[in-house]
């Protein structure tokens, strides 16, 4: 404090207590003289001293507390600590104040301090102005004034304010703030500290300065891109966001924070967070660098096409082509990245064919190989030449602001191309314009309520592009299909919507495999094209097209053999074959596979393949052998079943009953928990094998588990044939309710005719058997009138008969079997019907009848059973007759 600030303040004190003091003597006066007596005013006046007489000594302008109040040590000490905090503030009037609480405050009286001691004591009367008293020893009051409370939080504001700063440097970007130092922050309390810990705090903050410091000057891109580099994404990305941060907020250095942006969503990508990366790029598809929305577009469609949305993929491939001729920075890089997008774009239209044909989950998974990130280019290169890079081409589009410009080239007074540059117009804008220029019509293949598609807007720049190029890369960026057909007309089809599938289907296959041929005439050296063929395989096996997809197929073969799509060639190849039931060609074809790539992925399935080649193409014992050696290889649990089966169904054709009832049985062992189709065919060609070895009951049990199958797994045309046999078997072992309930259970089938007309006659056998003639007859009901097949219609008449005989009704079982000779040609049913015919002559005694018909049926020289039993009935007649010699030739085999 300066001297004239003390004088003043001390002057001001001295006032306010000579007031004070003569308050105190005027009150002191009036409490001894009475109420009674009235001191005039003018007399008071005199009585109270003058300044000279109370401070008639030299004026101390140097004061002490000691010197001001009258106490203890403990008093003078309290006021000098409670005054410490703001000992620049003046004095202020120590006036007596309101009790609080009860607790008398200390009152003043000269320079003697009077303690708990109150005024009516003290004067002996009460005063006019009441006076409490006061407890001195609680006079210092701790508690701050309401200045001295708004001067701490101001430290304290400030002081938080700067170590904020130290760790969160302060950047008015629009970019969202980075962090600098990891550290976190510690909150600042409001405290008086010691000096000690001031310090402290000021070191570590310093400290922190030191180190944020550190940091900042650490960052370049260099070290982004070496990091980019290593492999350290998550690094990288850290290190080109705290770039972006430091980059100021003119418009000079948008396309750089573009830049930083892009590389940014690379690492995103890298790392594996590919929705966060797909977010980061298509903020980046309206950059004003056609180099960095290029990249962008390309980055896109490939995480497109890993979200299998095929047909966006498609146009972002599309949207990056479009503009990749206003680059002319590095040419060659252009090209490879041109190369790419017409790649990308191919691949995924043929993966939405695939998809919509369901063979887009049985490829092979080298058929489509790897993508570049096309960011080689980037992190070669130092600041100014990123510069100048991402500066390529930004004017370009700028010349079609106002509309798109189409502008042809002329040579020999004929067009050959043209160059076309459209900036943000709808693509119904841009074909109208270029139909107009190049005088090619266009038409809209879908309805006008996808108006909206029409508007799309289209950012394009091709130099020297043909009408067929521009019709496809234009309608492509706007995610429609483009062509121009051999009438000259370009159409415009808009892939996600349409109304009949299979032209829906045919637009789409035949863009496909147009852009597949176009690629391979412009990037005949592309180390991709075994990939292509493939590709052009598969899309025309669907088209039926089978010529020009086995010609594919073997130029895969023969062309690419060191590639892994070589032996899956081979194998598509065959399934070609054996669709057409070239049974011959898919073996040899498997038969190369398997000898030219054992170890291919493809092989154990091709095994499988060619065992079953080998088996349709009659070779039964070389079939039969493959799938024991599959077996016994033991590569897959399915593969083995699936051996066990082949080779027990190979040895049953082939005859060796022993070795199919083995692999069979295993089989059913096998595969007993697992219903298949395999399964219940399995236990069907079991039970063929039992009755080829006569083991009728067992033959019956496995027909039974068959007939479980029916008719989910197993088809009616497997087990028809087997059905008389298993029927025939049961009635042998009068077991008549098992075989109603395996006719009533197949009855439920849907059948054709003739088989319902056999089942019929089953039927009708069985009720036969079990002595229900007239149910046996009733059977059939009118199904005679509507069968027209005379085979058929003799099948119900010989049953009838059957049952007439039975009945003993003679005469109606001989009109019937004598229609049913006429009816059928020589064979099993005419021989049939001809032996019961004769016998039916031979119990009515018409010998003679019997006779003839006997020498008719050995006349058609019939198998060897029916021969035998013809001469015993025709020995039987002559006997009858008592033509003994003739009975005895009979016997002999000479009837003639």
């Amino acid at each position: 404090m300066t001297d004239i600030n003390q004088k003043t303040e001390l002057g001001e004190l001295s006032r306010a207590w000579q007031e004070r003091l003569k308050e105190i003597r005027l009150s002191m006066k009036s409490d001894q003289s009475g109420p009674a007596r009235q001191v005039p005013q003018a007399e008071k006046i005199a009585q109270i001293p003058t300044d000279n007489e109370l401070f008639a000594g030299s004026v101390n302008e140097e004061l002490t507390v000691k010197d001001i109040f009258a106490g203890d040590d403990k008093f003078y000490k309290a006021i000098e600590i409670a005054n410490a905090p703001v000992a620049t503030q003046p004095i202020v009037n120590v006036m007596p104040q309101q009790p609080m609480n009860g607790v008398g405050q200390t009152a003043f009286v000269g320079p003697v301090l009077q303690q708990q001691v109150p005024m009516q004591q003290q004067f002996g009367m009460q005063s006019q102005i009441p006076m409490q008293p006061v407890n001195m020893m609680h006079f210092p009051d701790h508690r701050l004034s309401v200045f001295q409370i708004c001067l701490i939080a101001a430290i304290v504001v400030v002081t938080a304010i700067l170590i904020l700063e130290f760790y969160y440097p302060f950047n008015f970007s629009s970019q969202p703030q980075q962090q600098v130092v990891s550290a976190p922050v510690q909150p600042v309390e409001k405290a008086v500290v010691e000096k000690t810990e001031v310090a402290a705090e000021t070191k570590k903050d310093a400290e922190v300065e030191v180190e944020s410091t550190a940091v900042k000057e650490a960052v370049s891109l260099r070290m982004a891109q070496q990091q980019y580099l290593d492999g350290n994404y998550s690094k990288a990305s850290e290190l080109y966001n705290k770039l972006l941060s430091n980059l100021s907020n003119s418009d000079d250095e948008e396309l750089m924070k573009d830049f930083l942006k892009l590389q940014i969503a690379l690492c995103t990508e890298r790392t594996g967070d590919y929705n966060k990366a797909t977010a980061e790029f298509k903020r980046l598809l309206y950059s004003n660098s056609p180099v960095l929305r290029v990249v962008a577009s390309f980055h896109c469609g490939l995480l497109e096409l890993h979200r299998e949305q095929y047909l966006n993929a498609r146009a972002k491939a599309y949207q990056a082509i479009a503009l990749i001729d206003a680059i002319d920075y590095d040419k060659e890089w252009a090209k490879t990245l041109k190369r790419d997008c017409y790649f990308l774009a191919a691949h995924s239209l043929t993966k939405e064919v695939l998809v919509l044909c369901n063979e887009n989950k049985t490829q092979p998974a080298d058929l489509w190989p790897a993508y570049s990130a096309a960011d080689d280019l980037f992190v070669n290169l130092d600041e100014s030449q990123i510069r100048e890079l991402i500066q390529s081409g930004t004017n370009r589009l700028v010349q079609a602001l106002l509309g798109p410009q189409v502008a042809g080239f002329e040579k020999n007074d004929q067009i050959e191309g043209y160059n076309i540059v459209c900036s943000g117009a709808s693509i119904e804008e841009l074909v109208a314009e270029f139909s107009k220029k190049s005088k090619i019509d266009s038409r809209w293949n879908f309805d006008n309520d996808n108006s909206s598609v029409r508007k799309q807007l289209v950012y394009l720049y091709m130099l020297s592009c043909q009408p067929r190029q521009f019709a496809v890369v234009a309608a492509g960026s706007a995610g429609l299909l483009g062509h121009i057909d051999d009438n000259g007309l370009l159409n415009v089809y808009n892939p996600s919507s349409y109304t009949l599938f299979s032209d829906h289907f045919t637009v789409l296959s035949d863009s496909a495999i147009s852009q597949w041929r176009e690629f391979i005439l412009k990037f005949p050296e592309d180390t991709r094209l075994a990939s292509v063929h493939f590709a052009l395989g598969l899309l025309y096996a669907p088209k039926n097209m089978y010529t020009e997809a086995s010609s594919e197929y073997k130029l895969v073969g023969s062309r690419f053999g060191l590639s892994n799509l070589a032996a899956y060639s081979l194998y598509n190849l065959s399934k070609i074959k054996n669709s057409l039931k070239d049974y011959r060609g898919a073996y040899d074809d498997l038969k190369q596979l398997i000898e030219q790539f054992p170890d291919s992925e493809i092989a154990t399935t091709a095994l499988l393949s060619y065992a079953e080649a080998a088996g349709k193409a009659n070779m039964i014992d070389e079939s039969a052998k493959l799938y024991r050696k599959l077996f016994n290889l033991a590569l897959t649990k399915d593969a083995q079943h699936l051996a066990a089966f082949g080779a027990g169904k190979n040895s049953f054709l082939s005859g060796d009953y022993e070795n199919a009832e083995k692999w069979l049985t295993k089989f059913t062992e096998l595969a007993a928990n697992m219903p298949s189709n395999d399964l219940y065919m399995a236990y069907l060609y079991l039970a063929k094998t039992y009755l080829a070895q006569e083991k009728l009951d067992m033959a019956c049990t496995a027909f039974c588990y068959a007939m479980r199958g029916v008719p989910f797994y197993l088809p009616k045309e497997e087990y028809i044939d087997v059905l008389p046999k298993i029927v025939d078997l049961y009635i042998k072992k009068d077991n008549f309710v098992q075989a109603l309930s395996l006719l009533d259970n197949i009855s439920n089938v849907s059948m054709s005719s003739d088989e319902s007309v056999h089942l019929l006659t089953m039927q009708s056998k069985l009720l036969r058997s079990m002595g229900l003639y007239d149910r046996a007859i009733a059977v059939f009901g009118d199904k005679l009138e509507y069968t027209y097949d005379p085979q058929l219609k003799a099948g119900i008449y010989f049953e009838m008969a059957m049952a007439y005989i039975a009945k003993d009704e003679l005469d109606n079982a001989s009109k019937l079997l004598s229609e049913n000779i006429i009816l059928t040609k020589p064979g099993e049913m005419m021989y049939q019907s001809a032996l019961q015919l004769a016998q039916v002559c031979l119990n009515m005694e018409r010998n003679e009848q019997a006779i003839s018909v006997c020498r008719q049926l050995l006349d058609l020289d019939p198998t060897k059973e029916v021969k035998q039993k013809a001469l015993e009935l025709l020995a039987s007649a002559y006997k009858r007759n008592q033509n003994y010699e003739g009975a005895a030739l009979a016997l002999l085999g000479q009837w003639k």
